[in-house]
């Protein structure tokens, strides 16, 4: 019995530029950050993708694969409001359950839609309405299975603008084509933590128990996916947010102590704000710098959740032990108390935090809020502190109003302009706040 419906938007940043300027179709072209030879491609077009050019894709190498690309600077808000358009056409065929990403969507099927073929005519309906209300360029990838893991996995095995169904019937044979790191959740890391005990393959990760899966896991993460691959549901824990973040590759111009600064102020505004809106206070900042000579940096920049490691502030020791230190950057975690909302204290850690880095000429800068906890678990105690919030809440009354940066902390000023933060693959942002796309 077939459940769930999954789409996938294929090329997504490139089909919408392609969408919307008709100049760009048919053509091979590449979505970048910046205008610069130092960065990479962020997305890359179907036409690009034929000859090698994908995602982290330098530019000087995308040259090389394909003399005639087109580079195209990336425009975030558009690609949020074609988002809402995808949505509104999908929901003339069939409610979305939940957007997993800017351009993904999963639908629960109803009881007259499990079969085959009306599940199949369904998404046909889906596609057909896509094409109707937005045009011939922006297409989408559709799995039916009977959970959602393997309905996402239908779309990878049929794109560009593929239909993929897998039935009870056809498991656990029709993953066998596939290679371990093509599956969800399986990159480079666990696939070497597989290869340690002697899983190599899918046909042997099918093979395996449930108990033999949750060890090779080491969690209850591996337990699920036996009833996964079996075509069965799991009830998944509700996932609470912990972080929130945002990383930028700078540009040039931006490369010095000065410049780098202004930026993690502009990301922290951005955080902070953020986290407001949300409803969340945070417990620490985390703040990173990678320089120019730092091998196997990330190149992509964009909007984080959940990056950054720990640094000499110690922070194993206040509870936020997973960011750990990288090689060769810098980085520190401190801590903002109990439950903090307010940028300017938050900016007085920073602050604080950024007189201790040592020179080098930096690249990368990443400001993230971590521990986060509901806003309604902590309340201001003092005058000051409360007087503090009133006036970050006023700034964001301000800034929904008159628009980004209408006001701000001097801090930042020198990069008020800079286009930061971008999308990050598993969010997407909320248009309401005048500061949520670059």
């Amino acid at each position: 019995m077939l459940r769930v419906l999954f789409f996938d938007l294929n090329s997504y940043f490139a089909s919408v530029e392609q969408q919307l300027r008709p100049e760009l179709r048919g053509r091979p072209i590449g979505i970048v950050p910046m205008r610069t030879d130092s960065t990479c491609c962020i997305a890359a077009s179907v036409e690009a993708k034929a000859v090698g050019v994908k995602t982290g894709t330098g530019v000087r190498e995308a040259r090389a694969l394909c003399p005639g690309i087109r580079l195209v600077v990336s425009r975030p808000q558009e690609y949020v409001k074609m988002h809402h358009r995808v949505r509104e056409a999908v929901e003339t065929c069939i409610p979305i359950a939940a957007m997993r990403s800017v351009d993904e969507g999963v639908c629960r099927l109803g009881l007259g839609e499990r079969d085959r073929a009306s599940g199949e005519a369904l998404a046909m309906r889906i596609k057909g309405a896509i094409r109707a209300r937005i045009g011939d360029v922006l297409r989408c990838s559709i799995g039916l299975a009977p959970n959602e893991l393997l309905a996402k996995i239908g779309t990878d095995m049929r794109k560009p603008d593929g239909l993929m169904t897998i039935e009870h019937a056809d498991l656990p044979e029709v993953l066998y084509e596939l290679e371990l790191t093509d599956l969800p959740g399986i990159a480079k890391r666990m696939r070497a933590r597989l290869d340690r005990v002697g899983i190599r393959s899918v046909r042997d990760l099918c093979a395996l128990s449930e108990d033999e899966l949750g060890r090779a896991w080491g969690s209850v993460v591996g337990r699920r996916w036996w009833y996964w691959l079996r075509g069965q549901e799991v009830v998944m824990p509700r996932v609470r947010r912990h972080t929130i973040g945002h990383q930028h590759v700078l540009a040039p111009k931006m490369r010095t102590d000065e410049g780098a600064r202004a930026v993690a102020f502009r990301l922290l505004h951005k955080a902070a704000a953020r986290a407001r809106h949300e409803g969340y206070a945070a417990r620490a900042l985390w703040v990173g710098v990678r320089p120019e000579d730092l091998p196997g940096m990330d190149p992509l920049g964009g909007g984080s959740d959940g990056s950054g490691s720990e640094g000499s502030a110690g922070a194993g020791s206040a509870g936020f032990g997973r960011w750990g230190p990288r090689l060769g950057s810098w980085e520190q975690v401190v801590p903002l108390g109990p439950g903090c909302v307010d940028t300017g204290a938050m900016a007085r850690a920073l602050a604080g935090a950024w007189s201790r880095r040592p020179p080098t000429r930096p690249k990368w800068v990443g400001v993230t809020l971590i521990g986060l906890i509901e806003r309604d678990m902590t309340l201001a105690l003092f005058e000051p502190e409360r007087v503090d919030e009133a006036l970050s809440a006023a700034m964001d009354r301000i800034n929904t109003r008159y628009g980004r940066n209408a006001v701000y902390y001097a801090s930042m000023h020198s990069a008020r302009a800079q286009r930061v933060g971008g999308i990050a693959f598993n969010v997407v942002p909320d248009l309401a706040l005048p500061d949520a796309v670059g």
